[in-house]
């Protein structure tokens, strides 16, 4: 009993120092995992220059800027490309795992 709770400390030990010994950047082994983050990060990605555009347009477009509508709309676009730039981080903590690990004050 006692030397199998011994054997589970050395190997949550050894599984620490290897996660703390990996690089920065090295991809997630899991490749499930990667594919998920690479894909969340592409769909915010790929919806930014739309965001950039519509943004650009209701608020230099004066028709669009004295409707309190169209105002209100524009202020839920900029949430919105608040979100999609939080959604890009995160696939990429997704994909990087050891970023959450050694970045703690990034992740939380």
């Amino acid at each position: 009993m006692f030397q199998a709770l011994l054997n589970s400390v050395n190997s949550m030990n050894n599984t620490v120092t290897n996660v703390e010994s990996t690089y920065l950047f090295s991809p997630n082994p899991d490749k499930e995992e990667l594919i998920i983050g690479v894909i969340y990060s592409a769909i915010a990605v790929g919806s930014m220059p739309l965001y950039v555009v519509i943004l650009y347009v209701m608020t230099t477009d004066k028709d669009i800027t004295s409707n309190p509508q169209y105002r209100l709309m524009n202020q839920i676009n900029f949430v919105d490309f608040g979100q999609a730039i939080m959604h890009t981080l995160s696939g990429i903590y997704v994909i990087f795992p050891q970023i959450q690990v050694k970045c703690e004050v990034l992740v939380r």
